[in-house]
């Protein structure tokens, strides 16, 4: 029988030192080896790092993640933490030597998903209200031409309902 994998999350506060060592411990256990551990946030942290020319490893870039991730946490009443995650990131940052400029920069980076993909889909939500609308006009234009029956008819009140609409 296969044993299920464990997954390991990392909500960052604390000394950065504890959780080198604690990350690498972790990962010592030949039983947590092939565990589905979920961090491509820190991932992407250091890929911009290095893009950027910082020198840069694994455990401190994932520590820069669960510590932004915790702030965004923190900040959940602000839409979009807007704000809050390019403050932390320049706070935290700061804790490796790393300059604001470069923290406003990868805040910016880590950004383009919300905009490629939040934006369209706000785009489409808008349509489809707005359809929604629409739909909702044409029946109340339709319920005022019906006669008393509720057919269409060619009385007078409806001629004059056709004639107001257009």
């Amino acid at each position: 029988m296969k044993t299920p994998k464990r997954k390991i999350t990392f909500i960052g506060a604390g000394s950065t030192v504890f959780a080198k060592n604690l990350l690498g411990d972790i990962l010592s256990f030949p039983e947590l080896a092939d565990s589905a551990i979920w961090l491509f946030g820190a991932l992407e942290v250091l890929l911009i790092l290095i893009a950027m020319g910082f020198p840069a490893s694994y455990p401190e870039a994932l520590i820069i993640e669960s510590l932004l991730q915790a702030i965004r946490g923190a900040a959940f009443a602000i839409p979009g933490a807007l704000g809050a995650q390019e403050g932390g990131l320049i706070a935290i940052c700061a804790l490796f030597g790393l300059p604001a400029e470069a923290a406003i920069a990868m805040s910016l980076i880590k950004r383009v998903p919300d905009v490629v993909f939040g934006v369209p889909s706000l785009l489409g939500w808008q349509m489809l209200e707005g359809w929604a609308l629409f739909a909702v006009d044409d029946r109340r234009i339709r319920f005022d031409l019906l006669d008393d029956a509720g057919e269409f008819g060619d009385h007078a009140g409806a001629s004059e309902s056709r004639r107001a609409v257009a």
